[in-house]
């Protein structure tokens, strides 16, 4: 067997090369693929809005995900200047209680059910955002969504 391999040692080398090459060829491609992700966020303004029974920013939310690799959401964040709130799903005493003035479709459609979004789809629903200050008068705010390799931002009015 030793004396095969030595006498075709000019055959084995480039051989080796090659799967080499191809090998570093096919790593390189997938972490092209990981890095290229191509994500749009869009707000839905007329279905968005104030609940001021249960201080909650409620903000209708389309992710298409445009890339060839699943995208999964790690974190939805509402902003106004030095104050943020992560979305969430109702959970305070009082949200319990009022459960009956919100929409049935913001409960059941809540974004937080789809973190991971396939590959060329979009996903649409609610980010709910708990014990938000009263909002009086249009104000802007900025929506932050970050995933598993990008963060998406989005200047909305509610």
């Amino acid at each position: 067997m030793i004396e095969f391999i030595m006498s075709n040692l000019n055959i084995f080398i480039p051989l080796l090369l090659i799967f080499l090459t191809i090998d570093t060829f096919l790593l390189a491609y997938k972490a092209f693929l990981i890095i290229n992700t191509n994500l749009k966020l869009s707000c839905n303004n007329s279905k968005s809005y104030y609940n001021k029974n249960n201080k909650m920013a409620i903000i209708n939310l389309t992710i298409e995900n445009n890339s060839s690799n699943p995208i999964d959401v790690i974190k939805v964040k509402l902003t106004s200047g030095f104050k943020s709130h992560l979305a969430t799903f109702p959970t305070t005493q009082t949200a319990k209680n009022n459960l009956k003035s919100l929409d049935s479709n913001v409960l059941l459609e809540n974004i937080l059910n789809n973190t991971n979004i396939p590959e060329h789809t979009s996903v649409t629903g609610y980010a709910i955002f708990e014990n938000v200050g009263a909002i009086s008068d249009s104000k802007n705010y900025n929506i932050i969504i970050k995933t598993s390799n990008k963060v998406l931002r989005k200047k909305i009015k509610l």
